[in-house]
Protein backbone atom coordinates (compact mmCIF):
# COMPACT_ATOMS: atom_id res chain seq x y z
CA UNK A 1 0.00 0.00 0.00
CA UNK A 2 1.22 3.74 -1.04
CA UNK A 3 -0.24 6.38 0.69
CA UNK A 4 0.65 10.31 0.90
CA UNK A 5 -0.69 13.50 1.62
CA UNK A 6 0.26 17.21 1.19
CA UNK A 7 -0.68 20.26 3.95
CA UNK A 8 0.49 23.52 5.08
CA UNK A 9 1.89 24.77 8.33
CA UNK A 10 3.28 27.91 9.50
CA UNK A 11 6.58 28.58 10.27
CA UNK A 12 5.77 29.68 13.79
CA UNK A 13 4.35 25.92 14.62
CA UNK A 14 7.86 24.42 13.25
CA UNK A 15 9.62 24.28 16.64
CA UNK A 16 8.60 24.28 20.56
CA UNK A 17 8.91 27.40 22.12
CA UNK A 18 9.24 27.14 26.09
CA UNK A 19 6.27 26.78 27.69
CA UNK A 20 4.73 30.08 29.69
CA UNK A 21 3.61 30.21 33.20
CA UNK A 22 0.09 29.69 34.10
CA UNK A 23 -0.52 27.28 30.39
CA UNK A 24 -2.39 24.04 31.20
CA UNK A 25 -0.87 20.76 30.14
CA UNK A 26 -2.99 17.76 29.11
CA UNK A 27 -2.63 14.49 27.70
CA UNK A 28 -5.35 13.54 25.15
CA UNK A 29 -5.60 10.19 24.06
CA UNK A 30 -4.92 6.58 24.96
CA UNK A 31 -1.41 5.02 25.17
CA UNK A 32 0.59 4.75 21.28
CA UNK A 33 1.00 1.39 20.49
CA UNK A 34 2.79 -0.30 17.75
CA UNK A 35 0.12 -1.47 15.86
CA UNK A 36 0.08 -3.14 12.08
CA UNK A 37 3.53 -4.74 12.40
CA UNK A 38 3.27 -8.23 10.56
CA UNK A 39 -0.27 -6.66 8.52
CA UNK A 40 -1.75 -9.13 6.57
CA UNK A 41 0.50 -11.85 7.24
CA UNK A 42 -0.25 -11.83 10.77
CA UNK A 43 -4.27 -12.07 10.53
CA UNK A 44 -3.16 -15.35 8.60
CA UNK A 45 -2.13 -16.82 11.39
CA UNK A 46 -2.91 -18.91 14.26
CA UNK A 47 -2.29 -16.72 17.47
CA UNK A 48 0.47 -17.73 19.32
CA UNK A 49 2.01 -19.31 16.02
CA UNK A 50 4.34 -16.66 16.02
CA UNK A 51 6.48 -14.81 18.06
CA UNK A 52 4.10 -13.29 20.76
CA UNK A 53 5.94 -9.82 20.36
CA UNK A 54 4.49 -10.26 17.06
CA UNK A 55 1.62 -11.30 18.15
CA UNK A 56 0.79 -8.35 19.96
CA UNK A 57 1.74 -5.74 18.10
CA UNK A 58 -0.17 -7.06 15.16
CA UNK A 59 -3.48 -6.51 16.97
CA UNK A 60 -5.15 -3.68 17.18
CA UNK A 61 -7.09 -2.22 20.03
CA UNK A 62 -9.35 0.63 21.06
CA UNK A 63 -7.82 2.65 23.83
Amino acid sequence: MFSGGIGQIYRTHITKGEPDIGMLVVKIGGPAYCIGMGGGAASSMVSGQNDAELDFNAVQRGD
